[in-house]
């Protein structure tokens, strides 16, 4: 069931820009996900040698 009208807040809202964003190319993909697996492997490598040394 809706709730009452009075029961509902309301706030003013101002845009001050809009964004659109296109979709990647495979190639722009493959090249994302590299350079995503880049910056985590220090971090995953870091934690694996934590885990090892307990």
């Amino acid at each position: 069931m809706p709730r009452p009208a009075d029961d509902y807040r309301t706030y003013e809202v101002e845009i001050t820009e809009l964004c659109v964003r296109r979709a990647l190319t495979d190639e722009e993909h493959a090249q994302a996900e590299q350079q995503a697996r880049a910056f985590i492997r220090p971090h995953v490598d870091a934690i694996r040698a934590a885990l090892r040394g307990r």
